[in-house]
């Protein structure tokens, strides 16, 4: 097994599994906001500084959470079918790489926003959602980074690469293709 290929897995594995906690803590936080006992936690003119009335505030709070959530999963269960098919990541390589960069960018807009919740008076009675939250999504970024850096650098299934021989070949499928970094001589 090669060495990129054998760590997609693992890495897939810490990412999914490190949302699932971003998914727990935000679950909590969104439960723990509505008026169920008496408690309506942060309204949005105190905590964010809105003037919305109290009514749909969780709704309209944490929606761009919510996408980020849906979009960051579906990534990863594609990768995961695509990783299950084989070499069908590898095939595919520059989409997935887009997929988890911008999944990337939005779960380091999740820690930026969770970071500046963690310590204001009026989020105290979330203190402990919030950091599961801070936690699942500190994680899922740098697991997101690590599958970046493991399906970019694959270099077991880049173009005109032969693994059986350890040569370079111009073509594949008996298509004469150009190859760079190949002398004039090299080519077919």
């Amino acid at each position: 097994m090669k060495l990129t290929k054998g760590l997609t897995w693992p890495f897939l594995i810490f990412t999914f599994l490190s949302l699932i906690v971003f998914l727990a803590g935000l679950a909590a936080v969104q439960h723990n906001c509505t008026d169920r006992f008496g408690f309506t936690g942060p309204t949005t003119s105190s905590a964010f500084n809105l003037s919305a009335p109290l009514t749909e505030t969780c709704s309209r709070i944490f929606r761009f959470h919510w996408f980020t959530l849906a979009f960051v999963g579906i990534t990863l269960l594609g990768m995961m079918v695509a990783a299950a098919m084989g070499a069908g990541l590898h095939y595919s390589r520059p989409f997935w790489i887009g997929m988890l960069a911008v999944s990337t960018v939005l779960m380091m807009i999740m820690c930026e926003t969770f970071v500046g919740m963690q310590r204001i008076e009026e989020f105290l009675p979330w203190e402990s959602a919030i950091d599961a939250i801070l936690a699942g999504a500190i994680a899922t970024t740098v697991g997101l980074v690590l599958l970046m850096m493991a399906v970019g650098t694959d270099w077991e299934h880049r173009r005109g690469h032969d693994s059986h021989d350890e040569k370079y070949q111009s073509g594949i499928g008996g298509v004469a293709v150009p190859v760079q970094n190949v002398r004039v001589e090299e080519r077919v």
